[in-house]
């Protein structure tokens, strides 16, 4: 049979269905690995974040960070370090010394059973020296070794601000099991340095669930004050809308497609993320921007 020219170039032609099946299945998904792959030979990273990357921060967070703009970038490599939002740092911060970069130990001596809890804390993150060094158990208990570091307080965390060289001594954290890092890598883990503060608060919040989306549980151990979890998540919210990250920075990779998709429930789950048309910062997010930073995050693209 003989086909005119227009017949011909129509059976030869694949028809649309399929223009748009190699589209959606093949072409769509490689553009994010090329993409990834061009990012990954070109940027620098220091402690998983770009380091040319620059926060942008509203006016209310230039007020809020003024002369302090320095500890974002803290926050970030901490919350990246340990995988856990950035902005319930800065949160925790501002709660407990109101961004404080240090703080004056106590005497002593100041010391009674009537101290309220409170006063007990020590370092800009509102640590108990405690928590800090570790419990122990009943066979390797902190005060077995030293008694003398008693003081009417102990029993509820306090430890005497005479022994702050001991509890930060990495080997002595280790051995109580104490959430004291060194964030600064000069050697100890100093609960009134900034950076130290910062990193081991982010250790604790980690250890306490934090990473796998049980915000308040994490919040409750933190500091078990009644109201005080709601206080830091509606901090950690306001901040987190102060601060822009660009989302190339947001995080780096921490798993797979499985471990992407078992975190994306669980947020949504927990309802730690909400949805905002153009929002693009975590934890608001649109559509789009939703599926580019879990992928940023989980597989690096």
């Amino acid at each position: 049979m003989d086909l005119s020219p227009k017949t011909k170039n129509k059976l030869k032609s694949p028809p649309m269905i399929t223009w748009l099946i190699c589209f959606f299945f093949f072409i769509v998904p490689a553009v994010p690995i090329v993409l990834a792959l061009i990012s990954d030979s070109s940027q620098h990273q220091l402690g998983g974040f770009g380091i040319d990357v620059e926060p942008e921060l509203t006016e209310e967070g230039k007020k809020l960070f003024k002369d302090k703009e320095f500890l974002i970038k803290i926050y970030l490599k901490a919350a990246n370090q340990y995988q856990i939002p950035w902005e319930y740092l800065a949160a925790i911060h501002q709660v407990e010394s109101d961004l404080s970069v240090t703080t004056a130990p106590r005497d002593d001596d100041d010391v009674t059973e009537n101290t309220p809890i409170e006063q007990l804390k020590v370092g800009p993150m509102g640590f108990l020296e405690r928590n800090w060094v570790g419990w122990g158990d009943d066979r390797n208990d902190f005060f077995a070794t030293y008694p003398e570091a008693r003081t009417p307080r102990s029993d509820d965390g306090d430890i005497k601000n005479s022994f702050r060289s001991i509890i930060s001594n990495l080997s002595v954290i280790k051995k109580y099991k104490g959430v004291g890092v060194d964030g600064n890598g000069d050697g100890i883990a100093d609960p009134y340095h900034i950076e130290d503060a910062i990193f081991s608060a982010a250790n604790k919040l980690k250890k306490d669930g934090m990473k796998d989306g049980k915000i308040d549980d994490a919040l409750r151990k933190y500091n078990r004050q009644a109201d005080y979890h709601h206080q830091v998540k509606k901090r950690a919210q306001e901040i987190a809308s102060y601060v822009r990250i660009p989302l190339q920075s947001e995080q780096v990779p921490t798993g797979s497609i499985k471990s992407m998709i078992d975190h994306a429930f669980e947020l949504y789950r927990n309802r730690t993320i909400r949805y905002e048309w153009g929002g693009a910062n975590y934890p608001v997010f649109d559509c789009s921007s939703w599926v580019q930073y879990m992928y940023k995050k989980h597989l690096g693209i």
